[in-house]
């Protein structure tokens, strides 16, 4: 038994390593594997990443790929490498690869290019890869070995993203440790899943932790700076930045003596502080994640304001009748119900892109799970193991990442759904991925607490 607990503490105390370690030998794995142009939209995030770094401001262009046809086009100005590279690659896998003949506007350093899908996404969701192809860029490396160092650099960033998440689980390091290098969905792409991945999984890790001990005030504002960090990738995860506000009253619930003492959480300053100054941390400790979650939100309205001039994916819904269905959205009953309609279809059938049948299976297998997962919460609810604050902030975090994928589903409603079209195309299981860590913890919270309660009158018997 001494034995078996041994090990179990030498793995707690290396999992960050561990998982960072997976991380990299699973990536580099598939990095060797799958070749360039078969990850997702991977020529929309290469023209995307090519034009930030010209300093191309995204604008109408004229081009056109498979995926972005029609007159609604917006892009930037791409280099000439990255287009050829992208058109040598093209086997037919990634439709947002340009159509050569249609570039109109160029020079001998490059060309106007569409990635509608992509131009929503900020220059911070894509630092790694931009850190790469600048090298490329000023060292004049080819387009292939860029390619590959923009991948490796994207590969690391995650892995040690993914490892400090593990880092700051004060329970549960192993289980998790292990889960997050698998859910993480081509943690080495040309994209903006593997920041969406790496940032969800660091703030919901610390997250979990305000919730089981007191932390530091720094330690907050470094866990609100995550969450803003969060709202500036994909949009429909900014919500999780809501969680934040429950942060003051789970912090409250613990003895204002119990500052941990050393360890990551310590803050000398704060055991230092007189008895007159304690109002002013509790102040501090409240309005820091208050203000990490306005900041997220305002980030996410200015952010969005600024590019609500085009649509996504006018191939499938030109921009005009986009705004059309977003008014009607907002100012006819019926139009909401149809919305409704086509989004509870798409769950029910388990709708996929492109009618995957890979994707439908994880998808529906996605939500059976999520509905054993309350049932759990429903019953750890009626237990009297866990705190009402660690209650509620479960219930009301289930509840959040549910709209989060109803969300996604609007989102792909109002972007992506053609004129007729019966449910909710565009539905992909990666969407469900950064939210897989907080499933889990609350799973084993919720499990752990259930179990405890059964347990506790057998320990009484004895």
């Amino acid at each position: 038994m001494t034995s078996h607990k041994s090990l179990l503490t030498v793995l707690r105390r290396f999992m960050p390593a561990i998982t960072i370690i997976l991380t990299l030998v699973i990536g580099g794995a598939s990095i060797a594997r799958i070749p360039p142009g078969h990850t997702y939209d991977v020529w929309s995030h290469t023209y995307r990443i090519s034009a930030i770094l010209n300093g191309s401001h995204t604008h109408h262009v004229k081009a056109q790929s498979t995926f972005h046809h029609g007159s609604d086009n917006v892009g930037g100005k791409v280099d000439w490498e990255w287009i050829n590279y992208s058109l040598e690659h093209y086997d037919n896998w990634d439709p947002a690869v340009v159509i050569a003949d249609t570039i109109t506007v160029k020079d001998s350093k490059g060309a106007d290019v569409p990635y509608n899908n992509t131009a929503i996404n900020s220059a911070v969701t894509y630092l790694p890869q931009l850190v790469g192809f600048g090298i490329g860029k000023v060292s004049g490396l080819g387009a292939n070995v860029t390619f590959y160092l923009a991948e490796i650099l994207t590969l690391v960033a995650n892995a040690l993203c993914m490892g400090l998440a593990v880092f700051f689980l004060p329970r549960w390091r192993i289980i998790v440790g292990l889960i997050l290098p698998v859910v993480n969905v081509h943690p080495f792409a040309i994209s903006a899943d593997p920041y969406i991945q790496a940032i969800a999984a660091l703030f919901i890790c610390m997250l979990y932790r305000a919730t089981e001990r007191k932390v530091s005030t720094k330690y907050l504002v470094g866990l609100s700076v995550v969450g803003v960090l969060l709202s500036m990738g994909k949009f429909v995860y900014a919500p999780l930045t809501l969680l934040l506000l429950l942060i003051p009253w789970l912090q409250s619930a613990f003895a204002t003596s119990a500052i941990s003492s050393g360890g990551l959480d310590a803050d000398p300053s704060e055991s230092a502080e007189k008895e007159n100054s304690k109002s002013h941390h509790l102040s501090a400790r409240t309005w820091i994640p208050v203000a990490g979650t306005c900041c997220s939100f305002i980030w996410l309205a200015v952010w969005m304001k600024l590019n609500d001039w085009y649509s996504t994916t006018p191939g499938l819904l030109p921009y005009h009748d986009m705004l059309q269905r977003k008014h009607d959205l907002m100012t006819k009953p019926s139009t909401a119900l149809q919305a409704i309609k086509s989004i509870a279809y798409s769950i029910i059938h388990s709708q996929s892109n492109f009618n995957s049948m890979t994707d439908t299976k994880r998808i529906r297998v996605f939500w059976i799970l999520l509905v054993i997962l309350l049932v759990i919460i429903l019953v750890t609810l009626c237990t009297h193991r866990m705190p009402t604050a660690q209650k509620t902030f479960w219930l009301l975090t289930y509840l959040i990442s549910i709209g989060i994928l109803l969300l996604t589903y609007l989102a792909l409603w109002l972007q992506y759904t053609p004129k007729g079209f019966v449910g909710v195309p565009g539905m992909q299981y990666r969407y469900f991925m950064p939210l897989a860590p907080l499933w889990v913890l609350c799973g084993l919270v919720c499990c752990s607490a259930i179990i405890g309660r059964i347990a506790k009158p057998k320990v009484g018997r004895q």
